[in-house]
């Protein structure tokens, strides 16, 4: 691949949230890629354009928090971050890294 993808990607531990953005992704013709884990993702970011937006839960597995994980992602260059999570934004104090935080609802539109 000599020019580097364009991808949305989730980080989200659940493989039911995977299942969910997956189906409406495909119904929006939305190219995603999902991880489980931010170290899975950054093994195979290389590939991925640095502008992608990438969703990561705050819940991760392995009690990892994914405003703090998320961390590693922003220091491999990539910029649109959000923090995707069930919680209201008011129960976090937003990392300078994360865009925004929004709900758990993939973001696509048509």
């Amino acid at each position: 691949m000599s020019e580097l993808a364009k991808y949305t990607v989730l980080i989200d531990d659940d493989e039911m949230v995977h299942l969910f953005w997956k189906v409406e992704a495909k119904k929006y013709g939305v190219n995603l890629e999902t991880f489980y884990s931010v170290d899975k993702f950054l093994k195979a970011s290389s590939e991925m354009n640095k502008d992608c937006d990438i969703y990561v839960d705050s819940n991760l597995a392995d009690n990892l928090k994914g405003e703090i994980e998320s961390e590693k992602i922003a220091k491999e260059g990539f910029t649109n971050i959000y923090l995707a999570t069930g919680y209201s934004p008011d129960h976090f104090k937003k990392p300078e890294w994360i865009k925004s935080i929004v709900g758990k609802r993939p973001r696509f539109e048509k």
